[in-house]
């Protein structure tokens, strides 16, 4: 019980809960105040089951990450506390948190209207649902020995199973109008069949007690045409949770407790080990050569320079690298498995109407994910590490500062970005024997814009909260508005409105435009496009105008 409230203390004297609880009630608001359910439709289901595991992915990965880069676990095994206690009473604690958050914002959905009453057996029973999120979060931070892979892999694990749900749903919705050549992304095919072994899923199913009708949209609809037995779900994420939790036990027992921890410069798992010599560090001579204090743009040359050989020093380049290439071959792999029904025609061929091919414009959708997960764990590493601090004591300013840091990264990740149009341009040469450069280079001006208000919001919360954890949380936070603003004209039932008109000044909405043309070959969001011209400026100006917040927020704060 003392372990329990230690750590109960611990997670309360941290900012970054505070920052989520904040988040939270905010959301809740704008889903109660500004975007309320229809009246016709009875309301039901746990809007915000999801939002709270995202937020509960985030305080297990850094909070088990501070553990292990601060010595904390170390320093207690050392004074005699058994490892597996240490584990139990941190995923306790965290399970606590998770009753909390979801009660908490649920009850103020209730009490703002979001529905009429909160109905507590499903309460708990989502409670216990998110119980496998924090054991399998604890599980790869404990493998990764800090909190960085374990934030990063879960969140992108969550969002995907949700777009997945997405796409899933409206094509289950219409099962005669899908060709045979496309059975194998529906439910009655592959998809569904690897869509039951997962969290959303599962944890809907038991939460529901299998009921389709009490689950929202559009799970309600995968539950209908995926039925499963509740006791299935319930076993499940039963063993999800214990097999995330045992395998935590089990490594920490199986190394040396002074091989847990790596310290304070593997905090997120993105510094380069340093070459010892008899004891001594030993940096080579490009290390030694970093950016002097000096005025005018040949400093902000060097610190870009000096920022994209960091970079490269780092498991980020190789990260983007992979992503980008798995992206484009399971475009290129999507589009062989949907051939006999003129899918990859239309992905890798022009388009009627003379627009760039659909797989340029697809291309594009990792814009956001990319430059959020890596723009998120630099910068948080930069701010965690205290080399901005230290750039800021050598007479670089905070304005160049973040400018050189941002160039660097918008720098690393256009080069990412390029390598995908390249790669996107040899399928459609060898698919249609014509190379689409004019494309290419319209769809790599696209991708480069679009880095920028990624990145923007990212150093925007680092200088607003002075952490790492505000850089992760503002990036995760822009990134999910975003992407709801892009798919809020086509899931909200009705006219659209101004919802519709509003989206299309989303950053991602740009981004499209820009790359198509103000036309999107197949594809229908809801929302009209912006013509590129002002597509363009709408990106460059979201851009300029968060790194001038940054760096307005950031001379507000001590260095």
């Amino acid at each position: 019980m003392n372990l329990l409230r230690a750590e109960l203390y611990k997670l309360a004297r941290q900012g970054q809960p505070r920052w989520l609880v904040v988040i939270l009630v905010l959301l809740v608001a704008l889903r109660g105040l500004v975007w309320p359910p229809d009246p016709q439709i009875p309301w039901d289901g746990l809007w915000s089951f999801h939002l709270v595991a995202a937020a509960l992915i985030i305080i297990t990965a850094v909070s088990m990450g501070q553990e292990f880069a601060g010595g904390t676990f170390r320093s207690l095994v050392g004074r005699g506390l058994p490892r597996w206690q240490f584990l139990l009473g941190k995923f306790a604690a965290l399970v606590l948190v998770a009753g909390m958050l979801l009660a908490g914002a649920e009850g103020l959905g209730t009490a703002l209207g979001v529905r009429p009453d909160l109905p507590w057996a499903e309460l708990f029973r989502a409670w216990l649902g998110l119980w496998p999120y924090v054991a399998l979060t604890l599980f790869l931070a404990v493998l990764a020995r800090n909190g960085g892979p374990a934030l990063v892999l879960g969140v992108l694990v969550l969002g995907l199973e949700q777009f997945h749900g997405l796409l899933m749903a409206p094509l289950a919705a219409i099962p005669e109008a899908i060709p045979d050549a496309w059975r194998i992304f529906t439910h009655e095919g592959l998809s569904g069949s690897l869509y039951q072994w997962s969290l959303g899923y599962n944890s809907a199913n038991w939460t529901y007690l299998a009921n389709w009708q009490d689950a929202p949209a559009a799970i309600n609809i995968l539950l209908y045409v995926l039925p499963k037995p509740v006791a299935y779900s319930g076993l499940l994420l039963a063993v999800y949770t214990f097999a995330g939790l045992g395998g935590s036990v089990a490594l920490v027992y199986r190394r040396d407790v002074t091989d847990v921890v790596e310290g304070r410069a593997r905090l997120w798992g993105l510094v380069p080990r340093r070459a010892r010599y008899r004891g001594e560090p030993r940096f080579s001579g490009r290390q030694s050569r970093l950016p002097s204090a000096r005025t005018g743009w040949p400093l902000l040359v060097r610190l870009t320079r000096a920022h994209l050989f960091k970079l490269g020093r780092t498991a980020l380049v190789r990260i983007g690298t992979l992503v980008s290439l798995f992206f484009t071959l399971t475009l290129w792999s999507l589009g062989r498995a949907t051939e006999a029904s003129g899918f990859e025609d239309l992905l890798f061929k022009v388009a009627p109407g003379g627009s760039a091919p659909l797989a340029f414009v697809v291309g594009l959708l990792i814009v956001g994910p990319l430059a959020t997960v890596v723009g998120a764990l630099a910068i948080s590493s930069e701010l965690a590490l205290g080399t901005r601090r230290a750039e800021l004591a050598r007479g670089i300013s905070r304005s160049q500062a973040i400018v050189g840091q941002s160039l660097g990264l918008i720098t690393m990740l256009g080069g990412i970005l390029a390598l995908t149009t390249a790669l996107i341009v040899l399928i459609g040469a060898q698919v249609s024997s014509t190379w689409y450069l004019a494309p290419a280079a319209t769809t790599a001006i696209a991708g480069l814009l679009a880095t920028s208000p990624y990145v923007a919001a990212i150093q925007v919360g680092g200088a607003l909260t002075g952490g790492s954890w505000g850089a992760l949380l503002f990036g995760l936070g822009f990134l999910v508005a975003d992407w709801l603003a892009l798919l809020a004209p086509t899931i909200t039932l009705g006219d659209p409105g101004l919802i519709a008109r509003a989206s299309s000044y989303s950053p991602i909405a740009c981004t499209l435009a820009l790359a198509s043309g103000d036309q999107l070959p197949g594809i229908s969001f809801g929302w009209q496009p912006l013509e590129p011209a002002w597509a363009a400026l709408l990106l460059l100006g979201y851009g300029l105008g968060g790194h001038i917040l940054a760096m307005t927020f950031s001379h507000w704060r001590d260095a």
